[in-house]
C-alpha cells in the first residue's frame, strides 16, 4: 500500500514538475503577444467553465472513493452501475453547460465585463469556443476521478502531461510565428481538454475489460448511493467556486481584464505550493477507503498521523523556499513591473503554512466517509470570501481580493482542528503537538536563519543561481528535518537503507 502511494506520489509531482516549466515559458510570451488583458480573457474563458463545477454534485470524489471501495471488493457489477450513471451525467452536464455559455455569449454577455471595446467580437468569440471545449472537458473529469479509484496515476499523468505539452506548445508556437485570431490560440491552448477525453476512454476500456459503456444509461439507485456520500463535497466544490474562481469574476467586474494577468501572477507560487499539498494529499484519499475496509481504527488512526507528518514535511520546506525566492523568481520571469506586488506575493506564500496544514487530512477524512463537516465550513468560508472581498476591492482594488481569500482561509483552519479531528478518535491537542509543534514548528524556526542571506537573494540576476541557491536552502531544510524531527528509531532505519542501496 505504501509503496503504491508514493509511486502514485511522485508520477503527480513528475506532472507538476512539467506543468510548471510549460507555465514558466508560456505565461510571459502569451502575455507579451496578447497583452495582459488578451491573455486574462484566456485565463477567464477557461475559468468561466469551471464556475459550473457546482453541478458536478461532488460526484468525481464519490466515483474515486467507490471505485477504490469497490475494485477491493470485486464487485464489478456495482462498478459497472457506478462509472456508467456518472459518465453519462457528465455527458449530460457538459451539453449544458456548452449550452449555457454559448448562449450567455451570443447574448452579449462579454458586454458586462470591462474589456476593450474594440476586442469585444474577438472575446465573444473566445468564450463561445469555451463552451464547446466544454462538451469533452466534463467527461473527462469524470475519467480521471475512475483512473485515481483504480489507483493508477502513473498512466493518467503520461497522458495529462504528453496532453498539456502538446497543447501548450502548439499555442507557443502560433503566438510566435503567426498573427492569428485569439480564439484560435484559445483552442489550442485547451486542446488537450478535448484529445484526453477520447485517449482516457480507450485506455480504461483496456484497465477495467468487465466495463462496457453504455450511452444513456442511467442507474437511479447509485446515483443516491454516491450522491449520499458526495452531496456535502458538492459543497466543497461551490466553496471552490467562491474561493478562487469568483476573484476573477469581481477583478473583471470591478478591475478589468489585465488584473486577472496581475492576479495570475500573484497567485502563481501560492498555486505551486497548493498544487504540490493537494498531489500529495490526493493520492492518498483511494487508499484509505480501500484501508477502511480491512483496518481497524488503531491503525487508521496512526496512518492518519504519519501521513499528515509527512505531508508537512514535503510542503512546509517547498514554501520556506518559495517565501525567500519570490522576489528574484517574480523579476527573472515577468519583469520588474510586477513587484509592485511582491507584498502581497509572500503574503499569500506565508498564508500557504497555515492553508496547507489541514490537506491532508481534508483527503483523509473525507476518504473515511466523513463528508458533511468539510462541505459546512468550505461553504461558509467561501460565502465569506466573496463577501469581503467585493467590500475591499472597491477600496484598495487587487490588494482586496488577495487580502479577503488570506483572512478567511486563516480563520477556517481551528475549525477544522477542534471540529473534525475527535471524529476518528483523535485527540485535538495531541494533533497539535505531532504535526505543529514537533514537525512544521522545526522548519519555521530554521528558516529564520536564512533571513541572513535575504538581501543576497534578492539580488540574483539569473536562473542557474537562483535554482543553485533553491537547492541549497531546500536541503538545508531537509537536514533540520532528518536531525531534529525524524524519530531515533526511523533516522537509523534510513541511513541503513541508503547504506543497502550504495554497497548493493
Amino acid at each position: 500500500m505504501i509503496k503504491k502511494i508514493a509511486t502514485n506520489t511522485l508520477a503527480n509531482y513528475i506532472l507538476k514538475g512539467l506543468q510548471l516549466v510549460l507555465n514558466l515559458v508560456a505565461i510571459p510570451i502569451l502575455v507579451h503577444k496578447l497583452g495582459e488583458e488578451g491573455f486574462g480573457i484566456i485565463l477567464f474563458a477557461g475559468v468561466i467553465v469551471g464556475y459550473f463545477n457546482v453541478l458536478e454534485l461532488g460526484i468525481s470524489d464519490g466515483v474515486t472513493k467507490y471505485v477504490a471501495q469497490y475494485l477491493a471488493l470485486k464487485n464489478y457489477e456495482k462498478l459497472q452501475k457506478i462509472i456508467n450513471s456518472s459518465l453519462n451525467l457528465f455527458l449530460f452536464i457538459g451539453v449544458l453547460v456548452a449550452i449555457l455559455i454559448v448562449t450567455w455569449s451570443y447574448l452579449g454577455g462579454v458586454s458586462w465585463f470591462n474589456v476593450d471595446n474594440m476586442q469585444e467580437s474577438n472575446y465573444t468569440k473566445v468564450f463561445i469556443a469555451a463552451g464547446f471545449v466544454a462538451i469533452t472537458s466534463w467527461p473527462q473529469i469524470l475519467l480521471k476521478s475512475v483512473f485515481k479509484g483504480i489507483q493508477d496515476f502513473v498512466t493518467l499523468n503520461i497522458m495529462v502531461g504528453v496532453g498539456r505539452l502538446i497543447s501548450v506548445g502548439l499555442a507557443i508556437l502560433v503566438a510566435l510565428y503567426t498573427e492569428i485570431d485569439i480564439v484560435y490560440i484559445f483552442l489550442l491552448f485547451n486542446l488537450d481538454k478535448v484529445v484526453l477525453t477520447f485517449w482516457q476512454y480507450w485506455v480504461l476500456k483496456k484497465k477495467l475489460p468487465f466495463w462496457s459503456f453504455k450511452l444513456f444509461y442511467f442507474d437511479k439507485p447509485t446515483f443516491r448511493f454516491i450522491f449520499s456520500f458526495s452531496g456535502w463535497i458538492m459543497l466543497g466544490q461551490l466553496a471552490v467556486l467562491l474561493e478562487y474562481q469568483a476573484d476573477q469574476l469581481i477583478i473583471i467586474s470591478f478591475l478589468s481584464a489585465s488584473y486577472i494577468t496581475v492576479y495570475a501572477v500573484i497567485f502563481y507560487l501560492f498555486r505551486i505550493i497548493q498544487q504540490i499539498s493537494g498531489l500529495a494529499a490526493s493520492a492518498v484519499m483511494p487508499a484509505i477507503s480501500q484501508m477502511n475496509e480491512t483496518k481497524d481504527k488503531s491503525e487508521i488512526k496512526q496512518f492518519v498521523l504519519n501521513a499528515v507528518k509527512v505531508h508537512s514535511l514535503i510542503y512546509v520546506p517547498i514554501t520556506i523556499v518559495l517565501f525567500f525566492m519570490a522576489e528574484p523568481f517574480i523579476r527573472l520571469w515577468m519583469g520588474e513591473k510586477y513587484l509592485q506586488y511582491i507584498v502581497l506575493i509572500r503574503l499569500s506564500i506565508a498564508f500557504q503554512l497555515v492553508w496547507q496544514s489541514g490537506a491532508m487530512f481534508g483527503q483523509l477524512y473525507v476518504g473515511l466517509g466523513f463528508s458533511k463537516k468539510p462541505g459546512l465550513i468550505a461553504i461558509i468560508v467561501g460565502v465569506s470570501n466573496v463577501i469581503l472581498s467585493i467590500i475591499l476591492v472597491k477600496y484598495i482594488g487587487i490588494a482586496g481580493v488577495v487580502l479577503g481569500t488570506i483572512c478567511i482561509g486563516t480563520l477556517s483552519v481551528p475549525f477544522v482542528i477542534f471540529w473534525m479531528i475527535p471524529d476518528i478518535d483523535i485527540k485535538p491537542s495531541s494533533y497539535f503537538k505531532t504535526i505543529f509543534l514537533k514537525t512544521q514548528l522545526p522548519l519555521i524556526l530554521a528558516s529564520s536563519f536564512l533571513f541572513v542571506f535575504f538581501n543576497f537573494i534578492n539580488q540574483i540576476e539569473n536562473w542557474i543561481f537562483l535554482a543553485l541557491i533553491a537547492v541549497v536552502f531546500y536541503l538545508y531544510l531537509l537536514v533540520i528535518t532528518f536531525l531534529f524531527i525524524i524519530e531515533k528509531g526511523k533516522r537509523q532505519k534510513l541511513i541503513y537503507r541508503v547504506q543497502k542501496m550504495i554497497y548493493r
